[in-house]
């Protein structure tokens, strides 16, 4: 893989590989920080973007659940019940 070559592309939004890895790896950081470690399981909700790309390697069985502010009221009623 080459750093600077284009890993997504979304409309005119255009990441490469490098800022792919690096937001990848805050997410991995901040996931660690709230106790979510190696082993864990994670839920995603998200619409077809690079963030869900980032987040995909989620399992599930969750101690955790991201959700893309376009479904949280899905989300919430959910958990509601």
């Amino acid at each position: 893989m080459f750093p600077n070559d284009v890993a997504i592309i979304h409309g005119s939004q255009r990441i490469r590989y490098h800022e792919f890895w690096h937001h990848s790896l805050s997410l991995a950081s901040a996931l660690s920080k709230k106790g979510i470690g190696k082993g864990d399981t994670g839920t995603i909700m998200l619409s077809n973007t690079p963030p869900m790309l980032e987040a995909h390697f989620s399992r599930s069985e969750a101690k955790i659940v991201i959700v893309d502010r376009e479904f949280s009221g899905v989300m919430k009623e959910r958990w509601r019940r």
